[in-house]
């Protein structure tokens, strides 16, 4: 492979080569730029994917702590929530330790 690359430069003038490699450059650089491009587009839809989970996550916290404060079961609250029933007793513990 390399002594057919040496043929090609010592048949090919200084000029052709140096636009040879000015193209090569060009390529590489685009390519790059379409990599950093996607790398970023990727970065932030799962961004926004993850800031959206916790956005839920966040509304069922506060709705489960809603529900609690109304005296609600914590059967009910999980049923209505979805969420664990360790975290629902986590929040009935925080909700007491605050009206303390």
């Amino acid at each position: 492979m390399s002594e057919h690359i040496q043929d090609v430069l010592k048949n090919t003038s200084g000029m052709e080569v140096d636009n040879m490699t000015s193209n090569l450059g060009k390529n590489i650089e685009k390519h790059f730029k379409a990599a950093r491009e996607d790398g970023i587009n990727k970065g932030i839809k799962q961004g926004i994917k993850q800031g959206i989970k916790q956005g839920i996550k966040q509304e069922k916290i506060e709705t489960a702590k809603n529900l609690l404060n109304l005296g609600m079961d914590i059967d009910l609250v999980k049923q209505a929530t979805k969420l664990s029933e360790k975290e629902i007793y986590d929040l009935k513990e925080e909700i007491d330790k605050d009206k303390n």
